[in-house]
């Protein structure tokens, strides 16, 4: 492939320079083989040209001018030329699926990549002359990588030239006009969208024009831009006023402000019509039911643009999926859900899937539904996969599912692996399956590694196999850690592994704790290993602690170890606690140490729970202590349980303990169940109580197992399937087959329910069943299997 021939630096057109390390990056965003796609980095257009900070280049881009620009000059003022800078400098070979998109909005975390974006846009402005530059922030992940720029001081927003978002922005002393907060103008979106879509487009256009316009003109101020704007976009000024009040409604709605201003992330909102009532009415409507799942609508594909249009199929989904619409509702169904083939396959996946639809629909599975080849491919392996197709359709399988070479290497891992098949197939898997540097690598780590291999492949590792250095450092670890070797790589030591500084700290800490340096490295440590103060803080809770050590630094002890006052209070409860500091120390806990609403609720609770508080104050408990609904349910509860109430406090309880109707319900079930009730209410109970159908289920099993009903329905993994059409006919087919109290304990198993519903698993144990003819017998023998084993039957 162009540009990747050289592994340091590699030689581009005009004889620029891209360093090694950020092309690595880059190539991250690439589905499938290299080789589909070319290096583009054009040379800076010289003159007066309109600079368009980008995502990334069309597809054959060296050698083909994209539609969107076509489409765009047809709008511009005649002589316009276009320099697009692309955040993305890979062009596809032939269609843009290729780009991970959701990889590339991760890139404006990464300081390197938007230097890398910042130096070739001021390539640009330094070629451009005649007048104040213009540049078009081109979408929100460009808007987001603009705002890391100024936060990083590379340049400024100098004055606001227009509330339509144009701001007078300098760099190095080089003054350029920006356009904010608009669309990315990529005209097949366009195209296949509604008129409000096209209507954004052209109005972004002429607003383009403005800018020139004022910048040819010489007078770069307020009432110069205003007055090229008006006459651009064909509105008067008291359209203008309108669409600011419209603004002000929507920062007053969001962030209770009334700025009219909004965060990099949602720049675009600009854009909603929140001076029209009916779109007020709207945003109104979807606010009472809570912020985040009108934040799901605004920031999912172009509902913004036409609320009002989109608002009936939104409800009928909202009603159909409940509290799930949240997560249902990704940019890829944002950008097709109204597409009448579209709409029926969802309805058709929805009523195939049930309770695991909304885990299926990911944005590689919305962009292709529909798609008779790729539906085709759907059907071929659920029948296969049967339950655990939904975690086998990640995002980089379903854009790469019916690529011949993709499906043979899919079949040939299938045999290879067999069960363990569907968690090997991760998204960074899928991204790179067919890459010949890849795969061998990948053959001699399932030659070395056998079943662990899967553990072992992670997205990160994905990523970074067949980098030397990454290599080299892979080999030495797994040489040194033996079968600990796949539990020390998690995704913080993939990220480091290779820098000297943090290699060296690795070797120091390894020598020091033998056995126990895999315990003690987790993500947070690694992340840190190699801070002068952390390093410092690390040395004296050593010293302090020795053993106990690795049982205390969890992720959030080590974000904070360092901090004075996080020190102080750690200090304070060693002192009180003694070696049941280890125990206390959890990541919620460790998050709020030091705030002293926090730490006066620690104080009271110690004093009245006693030897038990340890066990009380974990995670959840620790994320809501001092919230006065919580502390008086909390205080509510503890006097009714008494004994029972630390077993009732579990982390889906803490969540929702406070919500009165989740409190009602509690309330219900204890006079039910009066002494069970401690031990029913697991977390899957707790986060489903309220819900009709689960409610409904609930007394369903509780009238056909009695005394039983708590063993069955207080088991996490039955309470998160008891409304999933499958588990409910597969539970009432085995009820009379196995009895009240076989049936209640059989399912309660670890591994069981998960299993179930799995045809040649259910095949399995009805033949024991016949085999083994007695019940208790059954029971018996599955117990020794709990958990992984089952997968040995």
């Amino acid at each position: 492939m162009n540009g990747f021939k050289r592994p340091g630096l590699s030689v581009v057109d005009g004889g620029e320079l891209m360093s090694a390390s950020v092309l690595k990056k880059q190539r991250m965003c690439v589905r499938g083989d290299l080789d589909d796609v070319s290096l583009h980095l054009p040379a800076p257009v010289e003159g007066a040209p309109l600079i368009i900070l980008g995502l990334y280049p069309g597809p054959r881009a060296a050698t083909e001018v994209s539609r969107t620009e076509k489409e765009m000059k047809k709008l511009l003022d005649t002589g316009t030329d276009l320099a697009w800078v692309d955040l993305c400098v890979l062009s596809a070979n032939r269609v843009n699926r290729i780009i991970d998109q959701s990889v590339t909005e991760t890139w404006v975390d990464d300081e390197e990549l938007i230097r890398d974006y910042f130096s070739r846009f001021v390539s640009q402005l330094e070629v451009s002359v005649d007048g104040v530059p213009c540049v078009y922030i081109a979408g929100r992940t460009c808007q987001m990588a603009f705002e890391v720029m100024i936060n990083l001081g590379l340049l400024s927003r100098l004055a606001q030239l227009s509330s339509l978002g144009v701001y007078l922005c300098e760099t190095g002393g080089r003054r350029f006009m920006a356009l904010e907060g608009r669309p990315h103008p990529s005209w097949h979106l366009v195209r296949g969208g509604e008129k409000a879509a096209r209507d954004l487009f052209v109005e972004t256009v002429a607003m383009l024009n403005a800018l020139s316009r004022c910048s040819r003109g010489g007078d770069v101020c307020s009432g110069s831009m205003t007055r090229h704007l008006v006459a651009a976009m064909q509105i008067d000024t008291e359209e203008l006023l309108r669409r600011q009040e419209g603004r002000v409604f929507m920062t007053r709605l969001l962030y209770s402000n009334d700025s009219g201003r909004f965060i990099a992330e949602h720049a675009h909102l600009r854009n909603v019509k929140a001076y029209l009532p009916e779109v007020q009415e709207v945003l109104l409507k979807w606010i009472k039911r809570s912020l985040k799942t009108l934040m799901a609508i605004l920031l999912s594909g172009a509902f913004y643009l036409n609320l009002v249009a989109f608002d009936p199929v939104l409800e009928a989904w909202h009603e159909r999926l409940g509290e799930k619409f949240v997560t249902f509702i990704c940019g890829g169904v944002a950008a097709r859900l109204g597409d009448p083939a579209f709409d029926t396959a969802l309805e058709a996946w929805h009523e195939r899937l049930g309770e695991k639809f909304v885990t299926f629909m990911c944005n590689g599975v919305a962009a292709r539904l529909g798609d008779p080849a790729f539906e085709a491919a759907l059907e071929t392996w659920q029948e296969r996969l049967g339950a655990k197709f939904v975690t086998f359709i990640c995002g980089g399988v379903a854009a790469r599912l019916g690529d011949p070479a993709f499906d043979a290497d899919l079949e040939a891992w299938l045999e290879r692996l067999s069960a363990k098949f569907v968690t090997f197939i991760c998204g960074g898997v899928a991204a790179r399956l067919g890459d010949p540097t890849f795969d061998a690598r990948l053959e001699a780590w399932h030659g070395r590694l056998g079943a662990k291999c899967v553990t072992f492949i992670c997205d990160s590792v994905a990523a970074r196999l067949g980098d030397p250095t990454f290599d080299a450092a892979l080999e030495a670890w797994h040489g040194r850690l033996g079968a600990k070797f796949v539990t020390f790589i998690c995704d913080s030591v993939v990220a480091r592994l290779g820098e000297p500084l943090f290699d060296t700290a690795l070797e120091v800490w390894h020598e020091r704790l033998g056995a126990k340096f895999v315990t003690f490295f987790c993500g947070g440590v690694a992340a840190r290993l190699g801070d002068p103060t952390f390093d410092e803080a690390l040395e004296a809770w050593h010293e302090r602690l020795g053993a106990r050590l690795v049982t205390l630094m969890c992720n959030s002890v080590a974000a904070r170890l360092g901090d004075p006052t996080f020190d102080a209070a750690l200090e304070a409860w060693h002192e009180r606690l003694g070696t049941r500091l280890v125990t206390f120390i959890c990541g919620g806990i460790a998050a709020r140490l030091g705030d002293p609403t926090f730490d006066a609720a620690l104080e009271a609770w110690h004093d009245r729970l006693g030897a038990k508080f340890s066990t009380f104050v974990y995670g959840g408990v620790a994320a809501r202590l001092g919230d006065p609904a919580f502390d008086t349910a909390l205080e509510a509860w503890h006097e009714r349980l008494g004994s029972k109430f630390i077993t009732f406090l579990c982390d889906g309880v803490a969540a929702r303990l406070g919500i009165p109707a989740f409190d009602a319900a509690l309330e219900a079930w204890q006079e039910r169940l009066g002494e069970k009730f401690a031990t029913f209410v697991c977390d899957s109970i707790a986060a489903r109580l309220g819900d009709p159908a689960f409610d409904a289920a609930l007394d369903v099993w509780r009238h056909l197992l009695g005394d039983y009903f708590v063993t069955f329905a207080g088991n996490n993994s039955v309470a998160s399937r008891l409304t999933d059409v499958t588990f409910q006919a597969v539970a009432q087919r085995w009820f009379p087959a196995l009895g009240k109290r076989n049936f209640a304990r059989i399912f309660a198993l670890s591994g069981f329910a998960t299993r179930i519903c799995d045809t040649k698993f259910d095949r399995r144990i009805n033949a024991l069943l016949h085999t083994l003819v007695d019940r208790d017998l059954l029971y018996t023998h599955l117990y020794k299997y709990r958990g992984k084993k089952m997968d040995a039957l």
